[in-house]
């Protein structure tokens, strides 16, 4: 076999691989696993490296997971132990290779109140967080960025989609931490869309003032 049949081959398989676990991919919904305190499955790959481990809701054991690490550039897919052994200097050692257009999935082996086994399979993908001219100050996304992201917010709710956001995120004012409010401003970029919904907040005249309306960076 040459070198080049061998590297389709390869390519193929690695492929196939990865359609087939991505067709289970975030079934995590019905059972509320995630790693960490990741809310979506495009993410950065700081937004990784900042998680712990993986989270399931009370009643729900994790009996095995593993993780697959598809990086650009690699011929072949790694395979990294997560439960219940952590494999951690593979692990750190493949964080650290990720870049974006990088993919990681575990698949999780659980175990329901009734002691039912099922499987759930967590993707995520990677790519750049760079916002374009929403940096530059004198830009009218940038300006208006900042203006929202000083405002005190007093109820109401906050959706972001467009633009890092694939699954839209509701923010409730008064449940939410402020941490967090920030936390999703900052992930904003060019064609991002804020919705605000019958929200409250106080104007730098400290008169309250309430939005039903959308911005699109």
């Amino acid at each position: 076999m040459t070198k080049t049949s061998q590297f389709i081959f390869v390519a193929l398989g690695q492929t196939l691989m990865m359609l087939f676990l991505s067709t289970l991919a975030f079934s995590q919904s019905r059972y509320k696993i995630a790693y960490g305190d990741l809310d979506t499955n495009r993410i950065s790959v700081e937004e990784f490296k900042n998680q712990k481990q993986l989270k399931s809701p009370d009643g729900i054991s994790m009996d095995s997971a593993v993780a697959y690490f598809s990086i650009p550039g690699q011929t072949t897919i790694a395979l990294v132990q997560y439960l219940p052994k952590f494999d951690s200097f593979r692990f750190r050692k493949y964080s650290d290779m990720l870049v974006p257009g990088a993919t990681v999935i575990f698949s999780v082996f659980i175990k329901d109140k009734k002691h039912k086994s099922d499987s759930v399979q967590l993707n995520y993908m990677f790519y750049s967080m760079a916002k374009g001219n929403i940096n530059f100050p004198s830009s009218p996304q940038y300006l208006e960025w900042k203006k929202l992201t000083e405002l005190n917010y007093v109820s109401g709710r906050i959706y972001f989609s467009g633009t890092y956001f694939p699954n839209v995120i509701s923010f409730s004012i008064k449940q939410g931490k402020t941490e967090e409010l920030k936390k999703l401003f900052d992930r904003c970029a060019i064609g991002t869309v804020i919705t605000f919904d019958n929200t409250s907040f106080k104007d730098d005249k400290g008169i309250l003032v309430t939005r039903n309306d959308s911005f699109t960076f």
